[in-house]
């Protein structure tokens, strides 16, 4: 990472606690940390890539997508619900938790499942007097604090023990029983914890949890950008970058996109991360 020029640091327990004296850290060996490292609001993101895809004079269609298949040649129809049929010459898959619901229709098997997190919003007994950053402990928990107030936290889990597929049900038993103990491990002194609200979305999830990006090795008009596995804002322009290349120029001239092709799933070239 540091090759490739990011501000990156390898903290002790004791450097951390320096910074973040709050945490508990008994059973931690050593934690990464960006000093430079800050928030992105998805929502405000999308909307400027969308006023600047118009300023270069691209279309914006909001429209549900029911199919896609390819019509003559290797131009691919796209059936939207109130919009009709679309046709282009290539097709870029960036569908989210979706991805299998349209895929798996038009005969593409592709390795991307909706597995639900649960998020929630919590009061703190007393500001901490700073903001903690975006902590990723081993337990699947994230927390970091809001960005508007001192005595908030955002806190998130995977939910692992239960079949993929869409469920935006708020489960609060799981609070307690996955994400306050965590919290009370890691924040010992920051008790008793109120919980605000909670909600649920999805991760799109591959076997390995990082995306698949490129060309689908048998339909050559049709590149995937699909399973990022709860990253895919911070990977975004990266992949944008990727994606145009690989469509003007039939390769990644940038970066390397090579480890992230449909067919490591086959071969068991995984990519193979403690966490991202």
């Amino acid at each position: 990472m540091r090759q490739m020029g990011v501000e990156v640091e390898l903290l002790s327990p004791q450097q951390v606690l320096e910074i973040f004296p709050h945490l508990g850290l008994d059973d931690i060996t050593g934690a990464t940390y960006g000093r430079r490292d800050g928030y992105l609001n998805p929502r405000g993101a999308l909307q400027g890539f969308v006023e600047r895809a118009r300023e270069l004079g691209c279309i914006w269609l909001q429209d549900e997508v029911v199919s896609f298949t390819p019509a003559t040649g290797q131009t691919y129809a796209v059936q939207t619900q109130a919009s009709g049929v679309i046709t282009t010459p290539a097709l870029v898959l960036a569908t989210g938790p979706w991805t299998q619901q349209l895929a798996t229709p038009v005969g593409l098997e592709l390795p991307v499942l909706p597995v639900r997190r649960q998020a929630c919003y919590i009061t703190l007994p007393q500001p901490l007097g700073y903001k903690l950053p975006m902590v990723i402990d081993p337990s699947d928990v994230h927390f970091r604090h809001d960005t508007e107030t001192d005595n908030h936290l955002l806190a998130t889990t995977i939910v692992r023990d239960e079949p993929p597929g869409f469920n935006f049900d708020w489960d609060a038993t799981r609070f307690q029983t996955s994400i306050v103990p965590q919290l009370q491990r890691r924040l010992p002194t920051c008790t008793p914890l109120q919980l605000q609200r909670g909600w649920a979305g999805h991760y799109d999830v591959t076997p390995d949890e990082n995306p698949i990006l490129g060309v689908h090795p048998a339909h050559p008009a049709l590149f995937l950008a699909v399973g990022f596995s709860g990253h895919g804002l911070m990977l975004a322009p990266a992949v944008g970058k990727i994606l145009s290349e690989a469509i003007r120029l039939g390769r990644s001239t940038t970066l390397d996109a090579q480890p992230y092709r449909l067919e490591r799933f086959d071969t068991g070239e995984l990519i193979l991360d403690a966490q991202i």
